[in-house]
């Protein structure tokens, strides 16, 4: 018996954010990024607060975001912490990619 299996690569480019948020060691605006060419396998994105630009130490920022949107309004106040990159990801109906996007974080000084 075989099963049909697709390997199909998917990952977001022209990642940004705009720290808005003017209080030490806190985020807040807007990350924004552009689709890949091919979106027929993915379903949702996922953005996250990360140590490292491979997403190494990371938290989810909000919830994933719908294939369609290519933005997050990342909550003013959100602890910057120990994170230097926000990192994007594309997750299909089954699995999340395993390398993502990344953009180092300038905070508001």
């Amino acid at each position: 018996q075989s099963v049909l299996f697709n390997d199909t690569a998917a990952r977001v480019s022209g990642l940004s954010f705009v720290d808005k948020d003017m209080d030490d060691r806190e985020l807040g605006g807007s990350v924004t990024w552009s689709a890949p060419s091919d979106v027929s396998e993915v379903a949702y994105y996922l953005v996250y607060l990360s140590e490292t630009p491979a997403g190494v130490n990371r938290s989810q920022i909000e919830a994933p975001v719908v294939v369609g949107t290519n933005f997050l309004a990342m909550p003013a106040n959100t602890l910057m912490e120990e994170y230097l990159y926000v990192v994007v990801y594309t997750r299909s109906s089954f699995v999340e990619q395993t390398t993502p996007e990344s953009f180092r974080i300038v905070p508001v000084m």
